[in-house]
């Protein structure tokens, strides 16, 4: 944060001082060029500021999505059997001839072969998936549907087969179309914190530190550092930060200690 600030400061003060030297030098003029120089340095701070700012909301928003996605592909994985059976046969405006199989099911329309798998969505199907629905019932009338992504082989594979494979985003954007989303108003909350455990607070920052496996971690950085001095000459920072180092471990072993001893007592 200190550094922000400098370079925050250091890069506007360079920018005000070139335009005033600029100006100065058109003008001859050292008020006019002063106050111009100001206005301008400031009107660019602010443009910067509403910049980092759309770049941060556009940032949010499609972190948003992206989980959001995930969760609702996550509600199609978590639903009963019979539901996902009845919520893809809707979804592509019935299916017939339904087999469940342990990772979802078989199911036919109109000639073409459906195989629908209800994983979750970080599972990626690869081309062995591919092989073994071509072995089972395979053919150029197979569509393949799951809720997570296909590898690249998998894709080249299945389309040298004629095969379309459909992933969760697809599945996704079908609902939509259809209005068929399940519960998004839940999806958006747990997207919303989901992002929010994910904020950096002063309360992480110092479990974090005081965490008992970084007891040797400070003590091993004292010595690197204590060591470092002898290497690279006295500097009177060297044996500051080790101190600071063994500080550290002292109190994150004696901060855990005691935790350990009001535990045992309750």
């Amino acid at each position: 944060m200190v550094a922000r600030v400098i370079d925050y400061v250091a890069l506007r003060f360079m920018l005000l001082f070139t335009l005033f030297v600029v100006l100065l030098y058109f003008s001859r003029a050292i008020i006019v060029s002063l106050l111009i120089a100001i206005f301008i340095t400031i009107a660019v701070s602010l443009a910067l500021v509403l910049v980092r700012r759309n770049k941060i909301r556009r940032h949010i928003e499609r972190d948003i999505l992206r989980i959001k996605q995930k969760c609702l592909l996550e509600e199609l994985t978590l639903m009963e059997s019979g539901a996902f059976y009845d919520y893809i046969s809707r979804l592509f405006d019935g299916l017939h001839n339904i087999t469940p199989t342990e990772d979802g099911f078989w199911a036919e329309k109109e000639g073409a072969e459906f195989r629908v798998f209800q994983n979750h969505p970080s599972t990626q199907c690869g081309a062995d998936d591919i092989l073994k629905i071509c072995r089972q019932r395979g053919g150029e009338q197979t569509i393949v549907v799951s809720l997570g992504e296909f590898s690249d082989a998998a894709k080249t594979f299945g389309t040298s087969l004629g095969m379309r494979l459909v992933s969760g985003q697809t599945v996704l954007k079908m609902a939509a179309e259809k209005d068929m989303l399940p519960d998004e108003k839940a999806a958006q909350e747990k997207a919303r914190r989901e992002m929010s455990e994910t904020i950096i607070t002063l309360s992480k920052l110092k479990q974090h530190a005081f965490d008992k496996t970084k007891v040797k971690a400070y003590i091993l950085c004292g010595m690197v550092v204590m060591a470092w001095s002898f290497v690279m000459g006295f500097r009177i920072y060297y044996p500051i930060i080790a101190i600071v180092c063994f500080v550290m471990a002292a109190l994150t072993f004696r901060r855990n200690k005691s935790h350990e001893e009001s535990q045992a007592l309750e």
